[in-house]
């Protein structure tokens, strides 16, 4: 009797565990979700083809296409957004780990994780491709690229942390006349922002991990995202945190490249099975 006693004991104890734990889940569970932002919506969105499954970066061009970079392979694809087609493939290197894209008029420039830059050199009609080492290093995860058209330089963000500070990260500045990068940062994300309080995430260094950074054409406004919890980051021209999107991980599975037409109009790709580009709009 005393068994049955004891076996019912702890059957009881454990149904009352296992319901604290999952009440304490939920809860957890039901307030990240509700920190999804409304303000953000999908208006249209293109399935992108196997190959591009790993997207890792996307840089708008002229006449509705779009190139890519993926994660895996040093391809430079364009894809036509009106026929859902990739119409073009340009080799620049081997295998490696591309984080990001960039085009100034017809010269594209490719990330690597470990801080190098890849220069194509009139990809449009005759590539020339050149190889330019940054002192970023693999151990900083170099994962973001864009061009700043205003001060004619390529900004790069890193995604883990400083070698020597917990309390920011840095936004670096690559001069596409020399393609010299200045060891200096010239924007700092500052962890102690209230902004990222709503993180709630106690490293401080891991409130945002950048996978992405561009610039808005209108506004000067500086657009950062983070794909392992998908979030967008809105700084104002001068680096200062403006707005932070928590994304719902259904709708944005590993967002790792956004880009910007000449409209304005804002697309951010997604890692996944498969790859895609979403072109959102911001209420």
């Amino acid at each position: 009797m005393s068994v049955n006693k004891t076996v019912i004991g702890i059957s009881t104890g454990l149904v009352i565990l296992t319901a604290v734990v999952y009440f304490i889940f939920k809860k957890k569970q039901d307030e990240f979700a509700s920190k999804f932002t409304k303000d953000i919506s999908i208006e249209e969105t293109w399935n992108l083809p196997g190959v591009l499954r790993e997207v890792s970066g996307i840089a708008y061009l002229e006449n509705n296409r779009v190139a890519c970079v993926q994660d895996e392979n040093g391809v430079m694809f364009i894809y036509n957004l009106e026929t859902s087609e990739i119409e073009e493939q340009i080799e620049f290197a081997g295998e490696g780990d591309y984080e990001g894209i960039a085009v100034e008029g017809f010269n594209a420039y490719i990330l690597k994780s470990d801080g190098t830059i890849y220069r194509i050199a009139d990809f449009a009609n005759n590539p020339e491709i050149s190889e330019h080492p940054t002192a970023l290093t693999r151990g900083q995860d170099v994962e973001g690229l864009c061009y700043d058209p205003k001060n004619k330089r390529l900004l790069l963000a890193i995604k883990e942390m400083e070698p020597d500070s917990e309390d920011f990260k840095g936004i670096y500045a690559m001069d596409t006349e020399t393609m010299q990068m200045n060891s200096t940062p010239v924007f700092k994300l500052l962890f102690d922002d209230p902004i990222f309080e709503q993180t709630d995430v106690k490293n401080k260094y891991d409130r945002f991990m950048p996978s992405e950074i561009n610039i808005d054409p209108e506004t000067g406004n500086i657009y950062m995202l983070e794909g392992r919890v998908p979030k967008l980051l809105i700084l104002d021209p001068e680096g200062n945190p403006e707005k932070l999107y928590f994304l719902n991980v259904s709708n944005f599975e590993q967002p790792e490249g956004l880009t910007f037409d000449p409209s304005g109009n804002v697309y951010i790709s997604n890692e996944g099975n498969p790859g895609n580009i979403h072109l959102i709009s911001i209420n």
